[in-house]
């Protein structure tokens, strides 16, 4: 599995990578320093400010927190930030002796409790090190920089060929490849299912979810009510504050943004919410103000989403299920309601992205089915 450079392994195995992401062949390398290694295996996360991980919404101190958190228990694995900028480097690739020697201080600090131990010290620890690495180049930059260096083994790739970089490209043909969940979480795809009440968005979205066997949400603020509400067949809105929306804004952001499935159904979004409070701050028979309104819309976050179908009002197609508001229920105000949607995403969202339902259920259905899959085919 390993190529040997310069004898067996030695006490401590250090797993170099940017980790952007971490993938099946990184724990390759992990697994080999922690089992061959007798003291164990030291991840160290390589990068600087702007760097590829950063591009994807990774920067390196997201993935040494996800990868320390990762392997938080396991006495034969430590994690270790080897940030450039603190090192005072713009990049390793033509800079190795210096950064090794910032390496063997991380090594230091784990090994002796601390780094302040010279320079000496830290280099001689060098000696009883093997890097473990998957890149070619790291390997000859390193050995020929070092004459009583560390030792260096290096992964052979006809065993895992995988590499971060196909994964950034296609993550949906690699997605088994990715390691946890935070990681996948970077590259699912997010589809947003919106429009007025009664309209048929919590079917699809359940349908389609178990159509690709996929994460979905609920709208949080239609459970919200129905909770809250109990025995009472009919939910009065009216009554609803600043402090309800806030709430909804807060908890619908929370779980739309959570799930790390290959792809995540969402059925609403801050967009909902926003409908609603600025639709019921016109109406005098509503506790919400227009100024309520105005700071709930400052308050509101949006996620980024891969699809969004939209599904304009249909004449005939309220239905009472206990837990809607009965004063706007007629298709005029919906109809109005809708305008105040697509208002919002005019605001916060290319309309050209967006894919409207107004067919059949059927026709609905396919047509979303049909879209996500084109998401799924990268």
């Amino acid at each position: 599995m390993f190529n040997s450079i310069c004898g067996g392994p030695r006490e401590y195995g250090v797993v170099l990578g940017s980790f952007s992401p971490m993938h099946t062949g990184h724990l390759d390398l992990v697994m080999a320093a922690k089992k061959l290694c007798p003291k164990g295996a030291i991840i160290a996360v390589c990068g600087l400010d702007g760097d590829r991980g950063t591009r994807i919404g990774l920067p390196i101190e997201r993935r040494y927190e996800i990868i320390k958190s990762m392997f938080e228990g396991d006495p034969l694995v430590h994690v270790v930030m080897m940030k450039d900028n603190d090192i005072g480097i713009a990049g390793y690739m033509d800079k190795w002796a210096e950064w090794i020697e910032a390496l063997s201080y991380k090594i230091a600090e784990i090994v002796y409790g601390n780094a302040d131990v010279g320079k000496r010290k830290c280099m001689k620890l060098l000696q009883r090190t093997t890097i473990f690495t998957g890149e070619t180049s790291y390997r000859q930059a390193i050995l020929s920089v070092f004459t009583k260096g560390p030792n260096v083994y290096l992964l052979s790739r006809d065993l895992n060929t995988i590499s971060a970089t196909q994964i950034r490209k296609h993550p949906m043909k690699y997605w088994d490849e990715i390691i946890g969940y935070e990681f996948k979480a970077q590259f699912a795809k997010r589809v947003l299912i919106i429009g007025t009440a009664s309209e048929g968005k919590s079917t699809l979205t359940q349908d389609l979810a178990r159509y690709f066997d996929a994460g979905c949400t609920e709208e949080y603020g239609h459970t919200y009510i129905a909770d809250v509400n109990g025995e009472t067949p009919h939910p009065d809105d009216t009554k609803l504050t600043y402090d309800d929306y806030i709430r909804f804004l807060d908890e619908q952001y929370r779980v739309n943004s959570a799930s790390w499935h290959k792809v995540n159904i969402c059925d609403s979004d801050a967009m909902t919410t926003l409908m609603y409070a600025k639709y019921y701050s016109m109406d005098d028979r509503y506790a919400i103000t227009e100024e309520d309104y105005k700071r709930i819309e400052a308050h509101a976050k949006f996620l980024k989403y891969d699809a969004i179908f939209v599904l304009p009002p249909k004449k005939d197609s309220w239905v009472q299920d206990g837990s809607r508001d009965c004063l706007t229920n007629s298709f005029e105000d919906r109809k109005k309601q809708y305008q105040v949607l697509m208002n919002i995403i005019g605001k916060h969202y290319c309309t050209e992205d967006i894919v409207y339902l107004n067919g059949t259920y059927h026709e609905n259905f396919m047509r979303a089915r049909d879209k996500i899959k084109s998401l799924l085919s990268d």
